[in-house]
């Protein structure tokens, strides 16, 4: 494993959360033109906290999750150099989905849901000023 002082891994997960970010944005963006939704808003905040899963919250009714697999690999760097890391495996993650929505909705989609979204309110109160989009 690389030397603390050796941000080259910070770096690369940056880089990814970046790329990601602008992709979830630019899909968003383009439902709102092609007129498959009629607005959009689009926001995101950064926190120091190591990624462990994935949140969707879609409309205050319903919550796509996934837990990211965390693995020990060598991984090749834009530098063309390899560093071993901690690495999160995100891409092809389950996503669970659990709905509020409906007359009757299930009771442990309602307790995912209610509590993915104070978890969030939580995350979100606590991280980095937000940036719209």
């Amino acid at each position: 494993m690389g030397e603390p002082e050796d941000r080259r891994a910070l770096d690369r997960l940056r880089q990814i959360a970046a790329r990601t970010t602008a992709s979830i944005r630019a899909a968003l963006l383009d439902l709102r033109a092609g007129g498959l939704v009629p607005n959009v808003r689009f926001e995101f905040a950064e926190t120091s906290v190591a990624p462990m899963q994935k949140l969707y919250l879609l409309n205050t009714t319903d919550a796509l999750t996934g837990y990211y697999e965390v693995v020990r690999r060598w991984v090749l760097l834009d530098s063309s150099d390899e560093i071993e890391v901690h690495d999160i495996l995100g891409l092809g993650a389950p996503l669970h989905h659990h709905s509020v929505a409906g007359e009757r909705p299930d009771p442990g989609s309602v307790a995912i849901v209610d509590s993915a979204k104070r978890w969030y309110e939580h995350a979100w109160a606590n991280a980095e000023p937000s940036r719209t989009g």
